[in-house]
C-alpha cells in the first residue's frame, strides 16, 4: 500500500477530469440487483455549467480581440492556455458529476459526487434517516457532509443552491473523502436526490 502526494493527487484527478472530458460520455452501466439513485437530473446545475461555460468563451474570444496588439506573445498564450484549461476541467467535472451516484449494496451506502466527495459507511451505522420536504432550515456545521450537483459555493455567489430532500445521521462520525484526498469526520449528510422517497424506502427495508 502507498500513499500520494498532494501533488501526485492533483496531477491524477486532471487526469482523471480529462478522460472524462473526452472519453466517457455514455450512460454509466447500472447492476439490476443495486439500488441507485441521482442527484443531478432535478439541479440547477447543467443551466449553471451551461451558462459559466459560455462566458469562458466569450471571455477568451473578447481577450484575444482586445489584447492581441497590446500584449506579448507568451502572455497573451498564457491566458488562452489558462481559459482552456478552465472550460476542459468545468466539462469534465460535470460529466464526473453527472456520472456520479448514490448505491445502497450489500447493507452498504456508497456516495460520489465526481472527484470533489465521496463517502461509503454501512446501514448498521445509520442513526436515522428522514425526507426533507418545503423550507427546512439546517445546521451548517464541519461535521456535515451535503450530496448535491451544484457547489455550495454557488449559494453565496449568485444565491442559487440544489434543493436537500433527504437527510441521514450517523451514529458515529465517518470520514469523507475530498479532493487531493482531504479527510472530514462527519455525522450528517444531506442529500437533493432526484426520488428521495425510493431511497429512503429502499434503506428502511434493508435496515
Amino acid at each position: 500500500m502507498f500513499s500520494l502526494t498532494r501533488r501526485q493527487q492533483a496531477m491524477l484527478g486532471d487526469l482523471q477530469v480529462f478522460y472524462h472530458v473526452f472519453f466517457r460520455w455514455g450512460r454509466p452501466k447500472e447492476n439490476r440487483e443495486e439500488h441507485v439513485f441521482t442527484y443531478h437530473r432535478r439541479s440547477m446545475y447543467v443551466f449553471l455549467f451551461l451558462a459559466i461555460l459560455h462566458e469562458q468563451v466569450l471571455e477568451m474570444v473578447a481577450f484575444h480581440y482586445l489584447f492581441v496588439q497590446k500584449l506579448p506573445a507568451t502572455i497573451l498564450t498564457c491566458t488562452h492556455v489558462i481559459h482552456l484549461y478552465t472550460i476542459l476541467y468545468m466539462i469534465g467535472d460535470y460529466n464526473l458529476v453527472r456520472r456520479g451516484r448514490v448505491r445502497l449494496e450489500d447493507r452498504q451506502i456508497t456516495i460520489n459526487v465526481g472527484l470533489r466527495q465521496s463517502i461509503q459507511f454501512n446501514l448498521d451505522q445509520i442513526r436515522d434517516i428522514r425526507l426533507v420536504g418545503g423550507v427546512h432550515k439546517f445546521e451548517t456545521s464541519s461535521s456535515t457532509m451535503r450530496v448535491a450537483a451544484t457547489p455550495r459555493w454557488f449559494r453565496s455567489m449568485i444565491g442559487v443552491e440544489d434543493t436537500i430532500t433527504c437527510e441521514i445521521v450517523l451514529d458515529q462520525p465517518v470520514d469523507r473523502i475530498g479532493l487531493l484526498g482531504t479527510k472530514k469526520r462527519v455525522s450528517h449528510i444531506q442529500l437533493s436526490l432526484d426520488d428521495p422517497s425510493s431511497f429512503a424506502q429502499a434503506v428502511q427495508q434493508a435496515l
